[in-house]
């Protein structure tokens, strides 16, 4: 059996934030980066349901909470939860959220994840939010030069799509070589990567 202190420690090290969660979404355990998201230590969203742990704008649109009010019915979360509680995995399902932040209503874009998890013969799931909204977000302002590719900002200056990333959502870009332009390459006789 492995030692719980270094599952534990995995289970921190995690970036992405990780909930351990019963049928009705509750929290049984959060990671360092779910406390992060959710603002609060784990003692603090013990038990609450994800969607009032996350202050979304639907838990608070019914007395009952997380999962009663009519928007409920269509919540990624809460759909990726059942379908890990009935055996299934969920990857990757995106989800748009309106979270209150300071009292105020914030959109927020995840990435969705659960898979079941059963211990101590009780069922449960991992459910992972990956916050894609700097991504989300950059989406619609994208202007690309059709000539050279450089994308301008939102200050109107040009420049390289790694620089905007970067600048944009701390993002560094690797380059290589796609099967057609290595293709075209040799076709010149060049080295791949050669212009």
């Amino acid at each position: 059996m492995a030692d719980p202190d270094l599952l534990s420690a995995i289970f921190d090290a995690v970036p992405t934030p990780m909930f351990l969660v019963d049928d009705d979404v509750r929290i049984l355990l959060a990671n360092r980066a779910g406390s992060d998201l959710l603002g609060r230590a784990l003692d603090g969203v013990l038990l609450e349901r994800a969607g009032e742990a996350l202050h979304c704008l639907n838990s608070s649109a019914s007395p009952g909470g997380c999962g009663q009010a009519p928007a409920c019915r269509d919540c990624v979360v809460r759909r990726a939860v059942g379908e890990a509680h009935a055996g299934g995995a969920v990857r990757r399902r995106p989800a748009r959220m309106t979270l209150l932040h300071g009292g105020e209503p914030e959109e927020r874009s995840f990435l969705v994840s659960a898979s079941p998890l059963a211990l101590g013969g009780e069922h449960l799931a991992v459910l992972t939010l990956d916050d894609v909204t700097a991504f989300v977000q950059l989406a619609p302002i994208l202007h690309a030069c059709t000539v050279c590719g450089r994308i301008r900002g939102g200050d109107g200056a040009w420049t390289t799509v790694g620089a905007f990333l970067k600048e944009a959502a701390d993002v560094d870009l690797s380059h290589g070589l796609c099967e057609a332009c290595e293709g075209s390459a040799l076709d010149r006789g060049g080295a791949p990567g050669a212009r």
